[in-house]
């Protein structure tokens, strides 16, 4: 084997490795989000579990004459 056609086999082993790696991970989350632990007190479903969602009043502001 020549230096070249080691490193374009390395390489495509990388790109498949990386591939391979990102389709794991992104179903291993699909899992955790499918199996989330509930617990006693928990917000109601859909409601963010640490932050508060903020609303800003849409009404135009007043000036002060």
């Amino acid at each position: 084997m020549t230096i070249m056609q080691m490193l374009v086999t390395g390489m495509i082993l990388i790109i498949i490795a990386t591939v391979t790696l990102a389709v794991l991970s992104y179903g291993a989350f699909k899992v955790r989000e499918r199996r989330a632990p509930r617990r006693a007190g928990a917000p109601a479903s859909g409601a963010p579990l640490f932050f508060e969602r903020v609303r800003l009043n849409s009404a135009p502001l007043q000036r002060e004459e």
